[in-house]
């Protein structure tokens, strides 16, 4: 089986080769307007014209994604987790959507299954200046969370761990990023 990390790698070189997110338009010859487009993460994304018009778009899992301004409601019928999937074009989890993920590598959705309703949990980018300000949730899904003690040393690929969270550039700011190692 291919390895995940391997494969997010790969979309996000082929969304670089394509040109990232289209600014102008959410849909091209090629691609249908109910389709996300590709992206490359810290490049500007355009949501579709039918997302509410308070929501933002992100590069998630490199596809252009609505990034709700506020919790939407939970929607559909479900009984696990399972049941419910990230539909990047109207920024809300439901059931019967093919379900996505991995890591959150800085922000990004996670879709549960609540009282027999999907609900979506957006995780949002935590704030750094330094490495020695990120950590790793120890709750799933896999993302970056604040230090919860301050390193004394740099973290060393496969003999420290196979995940760390650095600090990046994200946007105007920085953020913390989860990196994955294959040991």
């Amino acid at each position: 089986m291919p390895d995940v990390r391997f494969l997010m790698a790969l979309v996000a070189l082929m969304a670089l080769v394509a040109g990232g997110c289209h600014s102008t338009s959410t849909a091209t010859a090629s691609t249908p307007p109910d389709l996300p487009l590709p992206c490359v993460l810290g490049a500007e994304c355009s949501c579709p014209q039918s997302a509410p018009s308070d929501a933002s778009c992100t590069c998630v899992w490199s596809q252009c994604s609505v990034r709700p301004s506020t919790t939407p409601i939970r929607t559909g019928a479900c009984q696990t987790d399972a049941d419910c999937g990230w539909a990047p074009t109207t920024g809300h989890c439901a059931p019967g959507v093919t379900r996505m993920g991995g890591p959150i590598d800085i922000e990004g959705p996670h879709c549960r299954c609540e009282n027999e309703a999907c609900q979506l949990d957006w995780f949002a980018p935590v704030s750094c200046e330094t490495d020695a300000d990120c950590g790793v949730s120890p709750d799933l899904p896999l993302r970056p969370a604040p230090a919860e003690l301050k390193r004394t040393k740099a973290f060393k690929p496969c003999v420290d761990g196979e995940v760390d969270s650095v600090c990046r550039p994200y946007g105007e700011t920085k953020a913390c990023q989860i990196m994955a190692y294959a040991c």
